[in-house]
Parts: structure tokens; sequence; C-alpha cells
């Protein structure tokens, strides 16, 4: 079978921040490939720039080949990626589809709906048509979504990308959209991003695993399930991510922050360090400070304010963010969390952020290393979250940062609600808030029975049970 999609070298970076370094890889021209990989590794900005959704970014570079349809990709002859927009959402179903209708000038208003009409029937989707003149925001979350993608196909594309297409929905709904994917793959190429492997299992005949902006696997299902051949693709079915290398935590090209790359790491000791004070270790989970009632700071800054991705849990004392560079150049980044007033960065990813580099900015750093899509010890979770008291205690303004900004950021958000709810906020209730604010926020069971086991221990904390709090030392610029 011919490919739909070859690329070869194909890199991405914005400023001096490489996200996609050397990705090479071959789509078929049928079936579903699904795209997996941690956070925060780049699978959407591949998406995002294959459908030239990047390409209004000054600071974005690109090199390798991409060839579509045996032709190099250009502005005119490019894959179609789902990206719902609100200005279709307030339209109603048969409008937002015959937008998309080919040569749609050409109809009457009649062919239009018979045309809509027959493309629903022919996708397995007949049950939409009494809902044609429905508003897409009036309809449940997985039929916008199904709406979203719908109107791509209309567009006959030779390959569809979606990115995390059931993403917050319900098991039925979840399911209506990719036995639509699947639908539509008997017919053309789909390439969806994807972190559930049950779902993978399920849709794909292809499936890639990247890593640090490169391939690390590509194979048909059964052998990446049954014959993984990588280390990187049998890490990931074991833990459900890969371990994380220099190109996601190191502005690319920045030699200052390569030099202390080794100081960095042989400073970061086990455990919860580099926290901002020294505690003496104790013999048993100490007792529980006295809850402050941290109100939102009225001349707090806008979240707008900080970088993409960047959201207030506490306006003007507490946020979290994606790691400085994630996307934009690192520079910027911080000068933004400048902006929004954030005077701390608190580092969860295993290599953590350049104190040197975040100096220069007037934000402190500390470190917390956890393995993505992992959660922190309940001791290590503790004193974090003591630690964070401290902070704002002082008056500084904290972020929290991983890779992505999702995973163990929303994690140790939701970890600080059960903390300030002294045993009145669950890890349900924790879960629910900070989802408000970002829905990806807390990716992986881990995470979430975390939370509710934290929970359990801020309302019944143990006696005589002993525990070592970790040292907790300002991480200083070198």
């Amino acid at each position: 079978m011919k490919p739909v999609l070859v690329l070869q070298g194909f890199g991405v970076a914005f400023g001096t921040r490489t996200i996609l370094l050397d990705m090479s890889l071959s789509i078929p021209s049928r079936g579903c490939t699904v795209l997996l990989g941690p956070s925060g590794t780049g699978k959407s900005t591949l998406l995002r720039s294959l459908a030239g959704l990047n390409d209004a970014n000054p600071s974005m570079r690109t090199w390798g080949q991409r060839i579509y349809e045996g032709e190099p990709l250009s502005p005119l002859h490019r894959p179609a990626m789902v990206a719902q927009k609100a200005d279709f959402l307030m339209a109603t179903v048969q409008d937002s589809l015959v937008t998309k209708l080919p040569q749609r000038s050409s109809l009457t208003r009649a062919r239009q709906l018979d045309m809509v009409r027959d493309f629903l029937e022919k996708t397995g989707q007949a049950g939409l048509t009494a809902k044609l003149a429905t508003p897409v925001i009036g309809l449940p979350p997985h039929e916008r979504q199904i709406i979203a993608i719908l109107r791509q196909v209309l567009s006959a594309p030779a390959l569809l990308m979606v990115d995390e297409p059931t993403a917050n929905l319900p098991p039925d709904g979840a399911q209506a959209v990719l036995d639509l994917l699947e639908i539509l793959a008997s017919e053309r190429a789909v390439l969806m991003v994807s972190h559930h492997l049950a779902q993978t299992r399920q849709i794909a005949q292809e499936v890639v695993l990247m890593a640090d902006g490169v391939v690390q696997e590509s194979a048909t299902k059964d052998d990446f399930f049954l014959r993984p051949q990588s280390a990187a693709a049998q890490h990931y079915l074991r833990s459900g991510s890969c371990p994380e290398a220099g190109i996601a935590d190191q502005t690319a090209g920045d030699a200052l922050a390569a030099a202390h790359e080794p100081a960095r790491q042989a400073s970061v000791k086990p455990g919860l360090p580099a926290m901002a004070d020294k505690v003496q270790p104790a013999a048993s989970l100490p007792a529980r400070p006295a809850m402050p009632h941290w109100q939102p700071d009225p001349a707090a800054k806008s979240a707008f304010c900080g970088p993409r991705g960047f959201v207030w849990l506490i306006e003007g004392k507490l946020a979290g963010t994606p790691l400085p560079g994630i996307v934009h150049d690192t520079q910027q980044d911080l000068n933004a969390l400048r902006n929004a007033g954030i005077t701390r960065l608190i580092s969860l990813t295993e290599t953590p952020f350049d104190a040197t580099l975040a100096a220069l900015y007037d934000i402190q750093c500390t470190a917390l290393p956890i393995r993505d899509m992992n959660a922190p010890t309940s001791t290590q979770a503790w004193f974090l979250c003591e630690s964070i008291d401290r902070c704002l205690q002082r008056g500084e303004v904290v972020a929290v940062h991983c890779k992505a900004g999702l995973g163990r950021t929303g994690t140790v958000l939701a970890m600080y609600l059960i903390w300030l709810g002294a045993g009145q906020v669950g890890g349900a209730g924790a879960m629910a808030q900070v989802r408000r604010l970002e829905a990806r926020m807390i990716q992986s069971i881990e995470q979430e029975k975390f939370l509710e086991k934290f929970a359990q221990l801020v309302a019944h904390p143990p006696t005589g049970k002993p525990f070592s709090s970790p040292a907790f030392n300002a991480k200083k610029p070198s």
C-alpha cells in the first residue's frame, strides 16, 4: 500500500526550543495509525505543523522532508486536522456541515440538505439528521466531537488527523467517536493522537511511539503490543511513559543551560530535594499546621499574561504552567512568567529547570523530580504542601510545572486543594476543580489513586508512624 504521508528527518523548533528533532515515519493510505507518547513530547505540535496551524508563528523553523500524496506538502496540499472552534459551535448542525461541502455555491439549499443527510447515513450518524436544526453547542460532548470530525471529512482529505478525540468523554461517548473513526479509516488514512492503550488496541492498524522529538518505534498493532523491539516501547507499555531525555527538558542550542546540566543533576538527591526551607527530620508525621485561608489577589495579573497553558489555581498566589520553552522560546516564557508575577518555580520534571537561567528573570527555582505520569509519595506530598504554605506566607507567587503542565502539575495543584481542605475535600472533588482549569489535567490512574490516598491521609493523619522529612533547600543559581 502506497503511503499517504512520508516524513524524513522532519523537525520543528520555536526560536531556540526544539520540539521535533528527527521525525521519520510513513503513514499508510488507508487505516488508522495511532501516535503514542508521553505528555509534552510534541505529538500535537506534529499534527498542527502538518496542518499548517503553526505557520503564523514567526519563531517557527522546520527542516526535513514532508511528502503528502507523493508531492511535497504545501499550504494548498496538506492533511486536514480536527479542531473545534467557537465559530461553528454556535451554528446549527446543518450549517456547520454544509459550509464544508465541495462546490457549495453551485448547490441549491435543498441539494445541500440532501447531501448532508446522505453523508450522515453513510458515516453511521443517521441519528443526527433529527438534530440538524440544533446548535452544535447544545449537543452532548461526544456529538460535538463527531460534528467536528465530520466537518473535516466533508472536504475529502486523504489524511484525517485527530488529536485526543476521546479526551474527557464518558465511555459510551468515547466509543461512539471510535466507531466513527473506524468507519472513516476503512476508506482513508486516519492519524490519531492518543494516550489510551485500550483504545489503541481497538482501533489501530499501525502504532507510532514518539518521545524526545524522534520516533522510538513504528510497527503494526500486534507487533507493537506483543513484540516491542525498542527499550522505549517496552518501558512505555509497562509504565505509560518514556524516560525523559535532553530535548524535552533542555533548551536546544542553549550553551548556558547545557553547561550547568551535570551540576544540577548532581545536586538533586532522591526523595524531595531542593525545597524552600531546611526541615529537621521528624519521628512521625508532623502535626498539621493551622490552615491558611488564601484569598485570590485582586491585583493579580490575568492568566493570559503567562505562557501558553498557564492557569491560576489561586489568583496571584499559586499557578500551574508547562515547562518554560516547551512551545515558545524559553526566554519568552520566563519573561511571561515574570510578567504574571511569578517569583518561584517548582520543577517536577526529572531534570529540574535551570535555576541560573530563571534567576535572570527574578524567579527562584525549587525541585521535586517525579517520573512522567507518576505522583509524589505521601511523605513528599505532605512536605511539599508545607513548603508551598511557607512560600505563600513570605509573599512569594508560586508556579508549578512539569513538561506539558498537565499530569504532574495538575496532580500537585489538586493535592494542594486537598491540603487546604483539611479533610473536607476528597480526591474526586479536587480533581474536578483542577480539571475546570484545564480539562486534561491529571493524566494517569496512578495520579488519581494518589489523590484519593492523600485525601485520606490529610483527613486522618497517622500517629506513631515513622516519617522522615526530606531535606528542603532552596535551589540557588550556580
